[in-house]
């Protein structure tokens, strides 16, 4: 039962290490970087989830109307992947909080490890259709304008994108770490 106190406490730190990778990666800005064709030199600009697109200063045409064109024109996809996104990190308030919660009931204390396996298992799930979700869309990028014209620009994934990676490959560790704490919990040596 007390290696199962560490295990909590490990389990504990780790979703709340996804939480922040989930959350920060949802509403930064970079899920995409636009570059010139070719994809060399500097961004000219970057597309969020929930921020939506943004293009530098000092872009010329036709990219500096691309945003317009972008906001009326989203795919439909993203909605997926926020979706997806917003149910992991609720699925994360409530894994942390039945940690916590599991601090007070110290005669089911055992019981209430069990789920932990199972709230990683359920966010491995939202975070990993999001990034599959994305990842066989992310090339559905608006190349064409309102006038047919043509934005050719190299797309790249962003670090908003790598953040969401991140904690789905932590999501994968915390299921590790919640079976192995529910197990210590199970076990009668101390």
């Amino acid at each position: 039962m007390c290696l199962s106190q560490v295990g909590k406490l490990l389990y504990l730190s780790l979703m709340f290490v996804i939480f922040c990778c989930t959350v920060v990666g949802t509403f930064t800005p970079h899920w995409r970087d636009l570059y010139k064709a070719g994809g060399s030199g500097d961004s000219i600009g970057h597309i969020g989830l929930k921020g939506g697109c943004d293009m530098s200063s000092d872009t010329e045409e036709p990219y500096n109307s691309y945003c317009t064109y972008w906001d009326d024109h989203k795919p439909k996809y993203e909605n997926t992947v926020k979706g997806f996104l917003y149910a992991a990190m609720a699925i994360q308030i409530f894994a942390m909080g039945w940690v916590m919660l599991s601090c007070l009931a110290f005669c089911y204390h055992s019981r209430f490890m069990h789920a932990l396996s199972g709230w990683s298992a359920l966010i491995l799930m939202c975070l990993a259709v999001a990034v599959i979700a994305f990842l066989a869309n992310k090339e559905k990028t608006i190349q064409l304008g309102p006038n047919n014209d043509t934005f050719e620009m190299t797309v790249k994934i962003g670090y908003s994108f790598d953040l969401i990676a991140a904690a789905t490959a932590c999501s994968i560790i915390s299921i590790v770490v919640g079976a192995m704490t529910s197990w210590l919990s199970d076990q009668p040596f101390c």
